[in-house]
């Protein structure tokens, strides 16, 4: 690697001195409710999800990535038991997640240096009501309302290196 010349900047490329690797963690927990009312199921579910992302990788550049995402849930349902010929299923559901993560791409005459925030805000109500008309026969209705909000915010610098040394008095 070190007999490759950049003419563009009278060099000759650097030795590749960064091993490559890997160093992610990753958590989570979620749990699942259900209590029995005498009319229906009330069912929670509260979930949690949180990963540590660090990277690094060494070919031809260097590459490093870094990023921590943090989600979390919320799901609360009701199933009714069956009155007169129907049964009913509505609910709540509510998630957040946000992502930041940075990274540098190193080339020989260049570097891009980037920062990312990602946001994503989601919402929802939901219903179901079936009619059993018969044993075999059954009719089956539903409705769900989700607003999602994302937002994203990601800025970059790129630094090109450009030499000043003068050759044969160009």
């Amino acid at each position: 690697r070190q007999t490759i010349a950049f003419t563009s900047i009278g060099a000759k490329a650097n030795a590749i001195t960064v091993q490559p690797g890997l160093n992610n963690k990753f958590f989570g927990a979620n749990v699942n409710i259900a209590w029995d009312t005498g009319i229906g199921t009330l069912t929670i579910i509260p979930a949690w999800r949180y990963a540590k992302i660090d990277s690094i990788a060494g070919a031809a550049f260097v590459a490093r990535s870094r990023e921590k995402d943090d989600q979390q849930s919320l799901e609360l349902r009701f199933a009714s038991s069956r009155f007169s010929i129907f049964d009913l299923t509505a609910g709540v559901y509510y998630y957040d997640e946000k992502i930041r993560g940075r990274g540098v791409i190193a080339l020989e005459s260049a570097n891009n240096y980037t920062t990312s925030r990602y946001d994503t805000l989601s919402k929802a109500i939901y219903g179901r009501l079936t009619g059993h008309l018969s044993d075999r026969l059954r009719v089956t209705g539903g409705i769900r309302y989700t607003h999602d909000r994302k937002t994203t915010d990601s800025s970059g610098i790129a630094l090109a290196v450009r030499c000043q040394v003068v050759v044969a008095g160009s």
